[in-house]
């Protein structure tokens, strides 16, 4: 019992910090229900949350990535695995591709709005580029939060 609400409250703090704006907007809506029935609980209202995130980001138009990794496929493919797991509603994925093959994949691909590369070279001077940990730590993930928040597609 008491693990399970212990789950509960570290689900219930990271929803609150990473969806701040759907979980005010949950409280909001928690108002008015509390109104009309009997109050409910915070991780009801982080549900909704959840819920909301969910309908707004179907609405949503998602930025281009590309993925650039010098440390090999293993390090690429959990870079591409963390990035959508915590941002699959924000970011869509073109490719995953070492260095060297950048100049030829800019050539190609179409509209990429943001790279994100474990490493600098001078192709990323013409798109914004985040340089990231090959393990993708929290300040990578904060950058990639902060160029989601600035940026207008």
């Amino acid at each position: 019992e008491d693990w399970k609400a212990h789950t509960n409250n570290q689900r219930l703090n990271e929803i609150k910090d990473m969806f701040p704006y759907a979980f005010n907007l949950s409280s909001g809506i928690n108002s008015i229900v509390k109104s009309i029935t009997e109050r409910t609980a915070e991780i009801e209202i982080a549900t909704l949350a959840i819920r909301l995130i969910s309908i707004l980001n179907n609405n949503k138009k998602k930025n281009n990535v590309l993925i650039v990794c010098d440390y090999g496929q293993t390090y690429a493919l959990f870079i591409r695995y963390k990035i959508e797991m915590l941002f699959a509603a924000e970011l869509n994925i073109i490719d995953v591709i070492p260095a060297y093959y950048l100049e030829n994949t800019l050539k190609k691909k179409e509209k990429i709005d943001l790279i994100i590369s474990t490493s600098i070279t001078d192709d990323l001077k013409k798109i914004k580029t985040i340089v990231v940990s090959p393990i993708i730590n929290d300040n990578d993930v904060r950058k990639i939060r902060k160029f989601l928040q600035n940026c207008e597609i």
